[in-house]
């Protein structure tokens, strides 16, 4: 019993112990917490009085300097330097005041008292200067009464901040003493506290690193699900997901949306002929060329040869031109096996459904195929036109490409000038009102306005400068010569458009002469098609235009060249928005 007793009184006496030694570190921390606080507080006091005094020194340097300036040239700016300078000093001897003790308001009174002395002696010899400018007299008060005073000054303040300085490193010593006593004594509790963090940091490291590893896991999958293995695109998945997050975008923001569907031209033979390999690296090619459409362009593989472009903040003309151009980039780009692709272009109008642009697209390209063209543009015309397709009519489109495309190809420094003056014609017909099977005739003369330079020499047809008389009359024998081909070929409507299509509404053009009304309403529509077409295109003598600027062209001079109603028409087309760049 006893040794229990006495066991149990250990036990008592330890925990008794140990209470008191936590009590008494616990104590020890207070205290020392409390005297390195006020250490601490006592050298940010001691430097902040250090550094007024050193601002103060500096002030008492501004008024020297600003007194010894007005001395050498009498400017009254200088008057104004030490006014300020003494402001400074004044606010600098109050912070002094404020945090020291009974020496430091000894020490300011005695500069304040010194300083109103120097400014006294200053304002003397401003009286002087002002009234006299006797050097004489000037210079004793400078040198014998004003400058001792400054220098007394600054010798009162060097002191006294050095004071400071020294002070608030002792204070500082004693707070590092401190602070070393409270490190000692803490270590153990550090060292645990170390190895408990060690310990939860580490299992939140490596719960963190599974949550990483997983969501890389996730992000992998999804993107794996909405990408094209073969070319880097978004799937058709991404297709339809894009489309439909785009077009409600654009229609909150009011802005234009257009679609691109791309058929790669060929692939099948390029499988049968050359192994699917080479048909790869030409659907990876095409991908190449989506990929560099551009900024606001989202391009994407949705089946074996299919692609799609999302053209955001551009209308339908803008989209077309931009397919042209990455058309031609394939064509200059093409190796031993050129790369083509065929395009159908609609634009998002009046709340449009996906489902719906996807359709007029799809039409658009289809089109396109059928006729053997580059690229289309939607427009109603195309519904009735595919309703009624034969065997007769796919010819006839075939004869009228191969056409325009001899005439793009007599000039080296344009590239589908007449496919793009047909879409134009074609949106410029619709937008007047005209029934879709005359917009249709009218998207046929213009892919053959231009097929009676053909005839005309290409010294002419490309001269780089002014033409001489010869030289412009067989250019201007171009609308006969394509009048005459065009019916020739069954097209005597279309063939007279043609013939009219350089008249003025002033009279001034060619061939006849026609003025106003006399001149066919399809040949004002390819006159301002043509020469729209014309402006945003580079030539060797001049650079593009951009849509806007040959907007304003056209604009200027309708009524006596143009026909105002047609470029009106064009204009409503084009102005939907702020154009980009159509050059």
């Amino acid at each position: 019993m006893h040794r229990l007793s006495h066991t149990l009184a250990a036990r008592r006496t330890a925990l008794a112990g140990a209470a008191l030694l936590i009590l008494i570190l616990a104590g020890f921390a207070v205290w020392a917490a409390h005297a390195n606080k006020q250490a601490v507080d006592n050298v940010q006091r001691l430097e902040t009085a250090s550094d007024a005094y050193q601002a103060a020194r500096h002030a008492v340097a501004q008024e020297h300097l600003a007194a010894l300036r007005y001395q050498l040239d009498g400017n009254d700016v200088h008057v104004a330097e030490l006014e300020t300078a003494r402001v400074t000093l004044v606010q600098a001897l109050a912070t002094v005041a404020r945090l020291g003790g009974a020496q430091d308001t000894r020490t300011v009174s005695a500069v304040l008292a010194r300083n109103r002395y120097a400014l006294e002696r200053f304002n003397a010899m401003h009286d002087l200067i002002f009234n006299s400018g006797d050097i004489n007299q000037i210079v004793p008060i400078s040198q014998n009464q004003m400058q001792p005073a400054f220098d007394d000054i600054t010798a009162t303040l060097d002191r006294a901040g050095r004071a400071h300085r020294q002070e608030a490193l002792a204070s500082l010593s004693t707070a590092r003493n401190t602070q070393r006593v409270v490190l000692v004594t803490t270590a153990i509790t550090i060292i645990l506290g170390l190895l408990l963090l060690t310990t939860a940091s580490a299992a939140m490291l490596f719960r963190e690193r599974l949550e990483r590893v997983r969501q890389r896991e996730i992000e992998r999958l999804k993107q794996a699900a909405l990408t094209d293995s073969l070319t880097g695109l978004g799937n058709h998945r991404a297709f339809e997901e894009a489309l439909v997050r785009d077009l409600t975008a654009a229609l909150e923001a009011g802005e234009p949306l257009s679609l691109a569907l791309l058929d790669l031209d060929g692939l099948k033979q390029t499988n049968d002929i050359h192994g699917h390999q080479a048909g790869d690296e030409c659907i990876r090619a095409l991908a190449t060329t989506l990929e560099q459409a551009g900024s606001g362009t989202s391009g994407f593989r949705i089946g074996g040869d299919e692609f799609a472009l999302i053209v955001r903040g551009r209308r339908a003309v803008d989209a077309m031109y931009l397919v042209q151009r990455l058309q031609s980039r394939m064509a200059e780009a093409a190796g031993d096996r050129p790369v083509a692709a065929s395009a159908g272009v609609a634009e998002a109008v009046d709340g449009i459904s996906r489902d719906t642009l996807i359709r007029h697209a799809d039409l658009a390209l289809i089109q396109t195929k059928r006729s053997h063209r580059r690229c289309l543009l939607f427009n109603e015309a195309l519904e009735p036109m595919m309703a009624a397709a034969d065997a007769r009519s796919g010819e006839v489109d075939a004869v009228a490409v191969a056409l325009g495309r001899a005439v793009d190809a007599k000039d080296g420094f344009i590239h589908s000038h007449c496919e793009a003056v047909s879409e134009l014609c074609g949106l410029i017909g619709q937008e007047l009102g005209l029934r879709p099977e005359r917009v249709a005739q009218l998207r046929l003369a213009g892919l053959l306005h231009d097929v009676g330079t053909l005839g005309v020499a290409d010294a002419v047809m490309q001269k780089p400068g002014p033409l001489d008389a010869h030289e412009l009359q067989m250019a201007q024998s171009h609308v006969r010569l394509g009048h005459a081909m065009v019916s020739a070929a069954g097209h005597p409507i279309e063939a007279e458009w043609i013939l009219h299509h350089h008249e003025r509404i002033d009279g001034a053009g060619y061939p006849m002469g026609l003025e106003g009304d006399q001149i066919p309403l399809e040949s004002r529509i390819l006159f301002v098609a043509d020469a729209f077409e014309a402006m945003t295109t580079a030539r060797p003598y001049r650079a593009a235009r951009n849509a806007e600027q040959a907007l304003q062209e056209l604009e200027a001079h309708a009524g006596t060249q143009f026909d105002a109603e047609c470029v009106h028409a064009l204009a409503r087309v084009l102005r939907g928005h702020e154009l980009q760049d159509a050059a």
